[in-house]
């Protein structure tokens, strides 16, 4: 509803686009519907919106679309309206005539992709059994004259359809053909993906992966996940891109890191023997979340590598505190004692590198001598009390985790059998003797002690399901033996990844065993080669695939005139670009605008719209939309004052996302600023002449009547607020006769607005017969009207009985925007800033 919400603030829908029938609606009529449209969206900038907003709102829409049939944006609008309110029965009425309006005047536009799969949602929607659904999406997906995307969305629909049936096999096929119809419907590929995991080789899920980053390369999950495939499969220098981007792209997006991911990208690095990589992203990591105890292993492994003077000394003992806390504040959480409880943080923002232990702000306070010995251990009897050893619990898990984290740091990074052999015994109480993990420690332990065959014994008898255990037989060996180290190539290629990857290649690290792709990986390997490798550069620049321009739509507007660009998106590239959710291009435009003299003011999010046109912009290709920017704070600014010609800045934003500093591009996100200027043109009454050719036109004139009409309302309102103004004061009480006036013209909508103005600047007395004068009109659009002026400047009584009166009106707009106008409280006022971001 939020997004739904941005776009009706975001569009205030004005004159026709480029290929619009101009002479099929009358002028005034076109410009009353521009005005129409303005109060009804007017009603939604406010820092809360009132749930009776959404219908007035609407009935301004309606109202704007039956005075100017010839504009597409007006039901377009609406429907967004409806869709927010949840009134499906309207959405489908506002999409219906959207289309016909497309049809009727607008015969070179292209079909509305988008809209035509919202109304064929909505229609299913309505829907009660799944055979009637399946008969609708069978109809339109067997229907050629439909757009394939369309129907590969149609598609997606009908296989879920099929999977709630319990139909797999159906479903599956009909997935297949949405993919055949549009290899780039993202959400079919990942249907597919997901319900072919167990069926899939890992081959066939790197695949899958493949394509789903073709039709997207915006996914950071789905780039992460295949980051990991192929660091599965050895393939350390391709995966690191991988991990590369979907780091990237989390940043990018304003998404927090997960902590997995960054992990196994500084295991990855780390294997690369990328040691400066992998502790720049220890570093991080920890500090970020400071007990994350493989981000501590990977940092002091890391620190083996390292020529800087004292480093291992410092790290070792940033470790004992960490884990010597870790113990204690876990301890305490399972006997009770504990005010909070232990902490897990699932995800981060990468930090600066800035090592803590080398003269930044401390992630941990570092003492020189943090001692390590059974005797500095803390006490874990009332914690052991507490566990159930036939129980699996969380508090256990805690336990066991603090426990043996500690046992095999004392095991392999800071040797110490009296600690090892304390925790070892603790973990004896609550877990099996059998336990893959004690078994494994115990061993280790033995390995630590020098009592090889000890170890040699604990370790056979689970090397055949834990690699750990496999190493340390390999361990013991000398490195001059041959079946030995091909048993570790073995298991560094089978486990060539991971903090597990990490602790096999560095204790082989004598034996000089290194990673090595498998023998499945050449077939991933040249599938990788078959991937366009510059396509992932759309994450940071988009201007080398597609394009944005905009032009005005007139060289000049003149005052309280509808400022309309025409927004184009080209595709620049040789490749297809998905547009939507779940695709390179979002639906989302941000325009922001800029006043730059006399002194620079900016209108951040004055407009926003939704490209729903393509489901793919093909390669080479582009679509456009028109867009009016003179909404909120931009449009006072601009109509304050009528005399000083202004220009205006306009940059258009695609892929926005919110970050502390506003909205800025997200991945594949660009900002153009366009290359024309936009002029709004001044009108001056120093001249008799003038303001007699202005009086004279608006009376005998055809078109421009409703603009003009706003100018001179604009200059009455100046000589009421400069009454020591002598020319305002001269030129005033002309304009306000005028619009007495032209209150028997002979289009409805001159003469509605006409009395609306009057009523404006009627005296508080007079106001009150003048709407109710006008609520009788035989005009709708000026019942209209009254509803309107009914807003402000009678009392509530008065206003009351209005809006009682017209909320039983037979015209529907005026009914809907009238009763709903009765449930808006009174106290409610708008202001400037957008209620949304994107």
């Amino acid at each position: 509803m939020l997004k739904r919400t941005a776009l009706l603030i975001g569009i205030i829908a004005g004159i026709a686009g480029q290929a619009r029938a101009q002479d099929a609606v009358p002028d005034a009529d076109v410009a009353l519907a521009a005005r129409v449209s303005s109060i009804g969206i007017d009603l939604l900038h406010k820092r809360q919106i009132d749930p009776a907003d959404l219908p007035a709102c609407a009935g301004m829409l309606k109202a704007a679309a039956k005075l100017d049939p010839s504009e597409m944006r007006y039901p377009r609008l609406l429907a967004e309206n409806y869709l927010a309110q949840n009134d499906v029965d309207g959405a489908i009425a506002a999409i219906k005539q959207y289309r016909k309006c497309i049809a009727d005047y607008h015969a070179n536009e292209p079909e509305d992709l988008g809209a035509q799969i919202e109304l064929i949602q909505l229609n299913l929607s309505k829907m009660e059994t799944a055979d009637a659904k399946l008969a609708y999406t069978n109809q339109i997906l067997g229907a050629d004259s439909v757009n394939p995307d369309v129907r590969s969305a149609v598609a997606v629909t009908c296989a879920k359809i099929l999977y709630e049936r319990g139909q797999q096999g159906e479903a599956d096929k009909m997935i297949d053909n949405a993919i055949r119809l549009n290899a780039l419907n993202n959400e079919a590929l990942r249907i597919r993906y997901a319900n072919g995991l167990t069926g899939m080789s890992d081959f066939q899920k790197a695949q899958a992966l493949l394509a789903m980053v073709k039709a997207n390369p915006l996914q950071p999950q789905v780039v992460a996940e295949l980051a990991e495939r192929l660091a599965d499969f050895g393939l350390v220098r391709q995966s690191l891109d991988w991990y590369f981007d979907a780091i990237k792209l989390y940043q990018m997006s304003q998404q927090p890191i997960p902590l997995d991911l960054a992990i196994d990208y500084g295991a990855e690095q780390f294997l690369a023997e990328r040691y400066d990589g992998a502790g720049g992203m220890a570093i991080r990591l920890l500090q970020s979340e400071p007990n994350d105890i493989d981000a501590l292993y990977l940092r002091l492994l890391c620190v083996r590598h390292t020529t800087i003077p004292g480093d291992e000394l410092r790290i070792r003992n940033l470790a004992r505190r960490t884990l010597l806390d870790r113990l204690k504040g876990v301890s305490d959480f399972v006997a009770g004692t504990a005010t909070t409880q232990p902490t897990t943080v699932p995800a981060f923002a990468l930090a600066p590198t800035v090592d803590p232990l080398t003269g930044a702000p401390a992630t941990r306070p570092v003492d020189p001598a943090v001692d390590f010995n059974a005797a500095v251990l803390p006490d874990l009897s009332a914690a052991l009390a507490k566990i159930d050893r036939d129980k699996d619990s969380r508090e256990k898990s805690l336990l066991i985790s603090a426990v043996s984290d500690t046992a095999w740091y004392a095991i392999y990074f800071d040797p110490q059998p009296e600690v090892a052999q304390t925790m070892l015994d603790v973990l004896a109480k609550i877990v099996p003797a059998d336990n893959v993990t004690l078994v494994r420690l115990q061993g280790w332990n033995f390995l630590a002690q020098n009592k090889n065959e000890e170890g040699k014994v604990k370790l056979s008898a689970i090397a055949d399901r834990d690699a750990m255990a496999a190493l340390g037989l390999v361990k013991i060996t000398p490195p001059t033996d041959v079946e030995a180290n091909n048993r570790g190539r073995k298991l560094l290629s089978e486990n060539p990844s991971r903090m597990l990857g990490v602790f096999i290649k560095e204790t082989l690290r004598s034996r000089d065993i290194k990673v090595v792709a498998s023998d499945k990986a050449q077939s991933l390997s040249d599938q990788l080669e078959n991937f366009p490798a510059n396509w992932m550069s759309v994450i940071d620049k988009p201007s080398d695939y597609y394009l944005i321009r905009g032009t005005p739509l007139q060289g000049q507007f003149d005052f309280n005139e509808p400022i309309l660009v025409n927004v184009t998106i080209q595709n620049t590239s040789l490749y297809d670009i998905t547009v939507g959710p779940d695709g390179v291009l979002r639906n989302d435009l941000w325009i922001d605008a800029q006043i730059p003299v006399p002194n620079v003011q900016n209108f951040p999010g004055t407009a926003y719209d939704r490209i729903t046109k393509q489901i793919v912009l093909r390669a080479r290709q582009s679509m456009s939309q028109v867009v009016r920017v003179d909404q909120g704070a931009l449009s006072k600014a601009l109509n304050d004052n009528p005399t000083s010609p202004q220009q205006v800045w306009v940059s258009v934003l695609t892929n926005p996302v919110s970050t502390n500093e506003g909205v800025a591009a997200g991945p594949g996100g660009n900002r153009v600023q366009l290359n024309k200027v936009i002029a709004r043109a001044g009108f001056g009454v120093g001249s008799d002449a003038i303001v007699d050719k202005m009086l004279d036109d608006l009376e005998k004139g055809t078109i421009g009547k409703i603009s003009k009409m706003d100018l001179m309302a604009a200059y009455i309102r100046q000589a009421r607020a400069n009454p020591a103004d002598e020319r305002l004061a001269k030129v005033a009480p002309k304009f306000q006769e005028k619009l007495t006036v032209v209150r028997i013209d002979t289009s409805a909508s001159v003469r509605g607005y006409a009395r609306y103005l009057s009523a404006t600047f009627a005296e508080p007395a007079n106001k009150a017969s003048q709407v109710q004068e006008m609520s009788r009109s035989e005009d709708w659009s000026t019942r209209l009207l009254a509803a309107v002026a009914a807003q402000s400047g009678i009392d509530a009584e008065a206003k009351k009985a209005v809006l009682t009166e017209l909320s039983n009106d037979a015209e529907v707009s005026v009914k809907e925007y009238a009763a709903a106008t009765l449930k808006v409280p009174a106290t409610t006022q708008p202001t400037t800033l957008p209620t949304t971001r994107p």
